[in-house]
């Protein structure tokens, strides 16, 4: 079974930016709850409404601040999920799958009284995983997603043109910041990332190649991950400073 909510982390602590509370407000959401107000419940139905304005707005601010709330969430159900079979997948990569998919499909997420974000996100989860259970087999989002909108409109091909180039764009950023990150890491480090995520080999077969137990190269890749996570933070920060430096 997945998780309970006892075993999830609970986000209502993350504070929401002024951008992200304004572009809630400009669409009739609240941005905290109201006297007396369930705080689980609030939670849930402020998922889904970041979820709504980023379909609305593609507000970037808005997205990270869902992605903040809601991956350690969907990184716990999937890690509960996980459980339930036999073959090795990284939960991390899941997630980060995951949200990619939410990204490129924002448009077909239809909201509802029982259609949270939640909900949705973790259809596109579990799909993630069949994929990488199933390779050679690709699921579609629509194959098991009843909260995908199906319905064609006159707008949709245009929307699905904007969304491409918007995921071109963000991906092409990700991949730079990515490979600037990598050159990073030690020789070892770049052997193991390789020797995973291009070359598909399991933590087994890593071992082997490096000489390693299969425990020093979960710990070696987990570093690793990290230490990519930190030098490409560290990069868009270092960005953003050139960029109102820029415009100042």
């Amino acid at each position: 079974m997945a998780p309970g909510p006892r075993s999830s982390p609970f986000p209502g602590a993350l504070k929401l930016d002024p951008e992200v509370c304004a572009a809630l407000h400009k669409q009739g959401r609240e941005s905290a709850p109201r006297p007396g107000a369930d705080a689980m419940s609030f939670e849930r139905q402020l998922q889904t409404d970041l979820m709504v304005v980023f379909q609305r707005t593609r507000s970037h601010a808005v997205f990270n601040a869902l992605h903040r709330r809601t991956s350690p969430l969907i990184l716990v159900w999937v890690k509960g999920l996980l459980k339930r079979y036999s073959g090795f997948a990284d939960p991390h990569e899941l997630v980060q799958d995951t949200f990619v998919n939410i990204y490129s499909y924002a448009s077909s997420f239809k909201e509802g009284s029982s259609h949270t974000f939640m909900g949705w996100a973790r259809t596109i989860a579990a799909n993630a995983l069949r994929r990488g259970l199933r390779r050679g087999r690709t699921v579609s989002l629509s194959e098991t997603d009843r909260h995908v909108d199906q319905r064609p409109g006159p707008t949709r091909q245009a929307q699905n043109s904007e969304e491409v180039e918007a995921v071109r764009q963000a991906w092409t950023l990700f991949l730079g910041l990515y490979l600037a990150a990598f050159q990073s890491l030690g020789p070892r480090d770049q052997r193991a990332m390789h020797l995973t995520e291009v070359e598909g080999m399991d933590y087994e077969e890593v071992a082997k190649e490096l000489g390693v137990g299969r425990r020093n190269v979960k710990m070696i890749m987990f570093r690793a991950r990290k230490r990519l996570q930190a030098s490409m933070r560290c990069q868009l920060m270092m960005g953003q400073a050139d960029a109102v430096r820029d415009a100042g």
